[in-house]
């Protein structure tokens, strides 16, 4: 068969495979290979021939449009609805599928639950070179090694060249350590004979002249120079659950697991790491692999150091912040096998696997983990479906569960792990509220904070305190008029940064200019309303004088390595502030942080959002959590105007675990996720009008062929109704069981009528929605 009939998925909008034809003689990667005859084989299809499994999964050349665009073979069809005339012909970029069979599945069946476009999908988890259709090859570099006729040249031929002597002797040490039988002639890295910033003149002239000669070999990833740190010695309940995890991660045939879904909670400070690391040890000396999810880029430094001081296996790293070409080596490291432990964030759970058998979720209940925009995924639940994919266990670690996952173990869907006590005889810390009402503030800061965080320094301990509010202030205001900062983008006010010094908005990312007298009175008298982490800092750099103020955000961390510098200053135990977001409520360990003060607890109270209790209960702890993980005792201190809330009584008196089961009882009477289930139609356009009459048609739509079985809430405008020059409507849509609201969104999208987003309009479905702003 000359020509091959394709169906390829293309990255984009439009929901629907593309069907090409390849030239199975012509093209450079097959070398005129014939192929068998197809079968409707597809990426499922189990029954499918080695020709075709070879084809299944390959990316192409597609001409799309008047362009080309990259795509991926997901059949090979006996048949096509395309006239022949207009099928064209798709070149072939890869000799080997780029990703494998389990993550092609998992791929599809993202894109099914989610209703996302399956091309999307596919291509989410591809890195960004592939995407764009660059060479899925490892690395070269340039090795050298002798001649036949090198080898038998003596040193003193070249003992007045200085430099070629010192490359030919170490070349010939190294021939000497060879082995007779040794069929490879060893070589030498080039950057190892060539220190930085030395001329390659010394290797071309001894190439030259025939002694040496070079070939290149795929770079190889770099081990721990330092012997492994050896485990910690585990409590009872740490044993357990290490215990527990391994029965799963092997099988009788010793090849394969089993999955077992493992919600593993532990107080804070209690050695969740520690499990993980030993889980991970059973795990990679059986010659499987582990892929360790993390919520956010802050936590991978420290985490990567302490897993490659653990293991003498390469450990490698994926996240936002690397270069697309070190995020390609580390995926096809992980793809190849190389890599015995990958820690990423979110989007690392498509990362390939050659070998699983592990998969964790560090911090499980955090929000970082559900993707916002285009492709609504939520990798801690992907992780889930994953590894019953892979046959393999998934650890959810937390000390703040989402309701959603204490459900889950509530109902034996995972199976419960249990750390209550702190490590190392750790206490858990005092906690004390603060009422703030009627009391003088500086600077946000009560007096009896001022005096706390004075005898905590004078101690030679340190202070961290958490406001959650980044800039110098809130907004800007004309003293005279009233007239406020506005975002001319946004419903929202701008805020105001110091360094450097501008109008910002966190929303849209609108940046201008501060005024020079008041736009509506012309006053010059303009004045900072409220607290930022930049004022914030300020003040107690000029109150105590005495100690060092570390300020922890995302403007202050921007510069490549700045986060790793504050965190080596901060664990180097002087006495010192610590001022951040929540970038500092995340998994941190400070052991001499002894205080801990949350200056605002109040903000979620007044929310409309049904989880916004459960993300401050969450908050809360784990910013609580970092005082006192050492020696040295701890104490929280918690400022309120709201002292007597019930939710922040509850959560102080009787602990996370306990105030979220009751929590649960109150989501099940009001039929609230975990026991229903949502999914959010959100349109964004020009006008308002156009944003709504884009989602009316599909609320009437639902109506008709849901028979009532679906509650509807909208379309109504949402809370922050104009965002980035886009007015946005929203349409809430709930049902008791999952199957009837995927039903009803599958019918949905089958119309006829529907038309996908452009330029001027834009729709999302979001099915479990995290936010519902």
């Amino acid at each position: 068969m000359k020509h091959q009939l394709i169906r390829v998925l293309l990255p984009g909008p439009l929901r629907q495979h593309f069907d090409y034809l390849l030239d199975t003689q012509l093209d450079p990667v097959l070398n005129g290979d014939p192929l068998l005859s197809a079968s409707q084989a597809s990426i499922d299809d189990s029954a499918a021939t080695p020709h075709q499994v070879k084809l299944i999964g390959l990316r192409v050349l597609a001409p799309f449009g008047r362009g080309k665009r990259t795509g991926i073979i997901t059949a090979l069809p006996d048949s096509t609805d395309c006239p022949p005339e207009k099928l064209k012909f798709a070149q072939l970029i890869d000799s080997q599928p780029a990703m494998t069979d389990s993550l092609q599945r998992l791929c599809l069946w993202a894109a099914n639950y989610y209703h996302h476009p399956a091309g999307d999908v596919l291509f989410h988890a591809l890195p960004i070179l592939l995407r764009k259709g660059q060479p899925n090859q490892l690395p070269q570099t340039i090795h050298w090694q002798l001649t036949e006729r090198g080898k038998k040249v003596s040193l003193n031929v070249v003992k007045r060249a200085k430099k070629q002597l010192e490359v030919m002797q170490q070349l010939h040490n190294l021939m000497q350590q060879e082995q007779p039988d040794s069929p490879v002639s060893q070589t030498i890295d080039e950057q190892l004979l060539r220190p930085a910033g030395q001329s390659r003149q010394p290797l071309l002239a001894l190439e030259e002249k025939g002694w040496i000669e070079s070939i290149e070999r795929p770079a190889a990833l770099d081990l721990p120079e330092e012997a492994p740190s050896s485990a910690l010695t585990l409590s009872e309940e740490q044993q357990f659950a290490v215990d527990s995890i391994n029965a799963k991660t092997q099988s009788e045939d010793k090849d394969k697991g089993h999955f077992a879904a493992f919600l593993l909670e532990g107080v804070t400070g209690s050695g969740k790491t520690e499990v993980y690391l030993q889980a991970i040890e059973t795990v990679v000396a059986q010659g499987k692999q582990a892929l360790v999810l993390v919520p956010e880029i802050g936590l991978t430094p420290q985490t990567l150091q302490r897993f490659r001081a653990r293991f003498r296996q390469p450990v490698v790293v994926l996240h936002s912040g690397l270069t697309d070409t070190a995020r390609l080596r580390a995926w096809q490291a992980a793809s190849n096998g190389e890599a015995a432990v990958i820690i990423g964030t979110r989007s690392a759970i498509f990362t390939p696997m050659q070998s699983p058998g592990l998969i964790i979720v560090d911090e499980e209940h955090d929000n970082s983990y559900k993707q916002m925009e285009g492709f609504r995924y939520h990798a801690r639940d992907l992780a889930v479906v994953r590894a019953r994919m892979e046959k393999v266990p998934v650890v959810l670690g937390s000390a703040t569960p989402a309701l959603e996952s204490l459900h889950n173990a509530n109902t034996d869907r995972y199976q419960l792990l249990k750390l209550t006590h702190r490590a190392s005889d750790a206490k858990e810390p005092t906690k004390i509220l603060l009422d703030i009402r009627s009391c003088h503030l500086n600077a946000g800061l009560s007096p009896t904070m001022r005096d706390k965080i004075r005898r905590t320094l004078e101690s030679n301990q340190q202070v961290l305190l958490f406001l959650n509010r980044r800039g110098f202030s809130p907004v800007l205001m004309c003293h005279d008029c009233g007239w406020l900062a506005q975002c001319p983008s946004c419903d929202a006010k701008m805020a105001l940064h110091q360094n450097p010094h501008r109008l910002h908005c966190h929303h849209c990312d609108n940046q201008r200019r501060l005024p020079e007298t008041c736009p509506d009175c012309k006053s010059e008298n303009m004045v900072p309303v409220g607290l930022g982490t930049e004022r914030l800092e300020q003040e107690l750099a000029q109150t105590f004088d005495d100690w060092p103020v570390l300020r922890v955000d995302r403007d202050s961390t921007r510069k490549k390595g700045s986060l790793d510098k504050i965190l080596q200053q901060i664990n180097a135990g002087e006495p010192m502030i610590l001022l951040g977001t929540q970038m500092l409520a995340k998994g941190h360990h400070f052991p001499k942080v002894t205080l801990v003060g949350i200056l605002d607890v109040d903000g979620a109270f007044f929310s409309g959002d049904f989880r916004a209790g459960e993300k401050l209960a969450q908050l809360v702890t784990q910013v609580a959590g970092r005082a006192g993980r050492g020696e040295l005792a701890g104490e929280v201190c918690l400022q309120s105007r709201q002292p007597e809330h019930p939710q922040l009584q509850g959560l102080l008196k009787q602990g996370y675990n306990s105030w979220a089961q009751q929590e649960l009882e109150l989501r099940e009477q009001a039929l609230l996720p975990p026991f229903s289930h949502m999914a959010m139609l959100r349109a964004e356009a020009i006008n308002a009008d156009s944003a709504k009459k884009i989602l009316q048609p599909m609320a009437d739509c639902l109506k008709q062929i849901s028979s009532g079985s679906l509650m509807q809430m909208g379309p109504l405008a949402a809370p922050m109704e104009k965002r980035a020059n886009r007015y946005r409507q929203q349409l809430l849509i709930q049902a008791d069981d999952r199957r009837s609201l995927h039903q009803a969104m599958a019918i949905l999208l089958n119309q006829p009528w529907l038309q996908p987003a452009n330029s001027r309009y834009r729709w999302s479905i979001d099915i479990d929605p995290q936010d519902l702003y």
